[in-house]
């Protein structure tokens, strides 16, 4: 992910959605109920996420690979 920021330190609410697979609209509605996964803040009149927050955010989330993962029944690894 921080390639494609090019050193940012923080980025934009739609910047954050795009990262996150998600809509403005339903990053914005999730800040609104208080259920944000990732926490923003205000900068003036804008509203920003830090980097560090969604790469935290999207290595707590994905999954991971160790030797005890198996394959479903009926897949081979190729």
């Amino acid at each position: 992910m921080s390639h494609a920021l090019n050193g940012r330190l923080t980025v934009s609410i739609q910047q954050a959605a795009l990262l996150l697979g998600v809509s403005r609209q339903t990053l914005y509605n999730q800040i609104s109920a208080g259920c944000c996964l990732v926490p923003t803040f205000k900068l003036g009149g804008r509203r920003l996420v830090r980097v560090a927050d969604l790469e935290a955010l999207t290595r707590a989330t994905l999954p991971t690979v160790d030797e005890k993962t198996t394959l479903p029944a009926g897949r081979r690894q190729r």
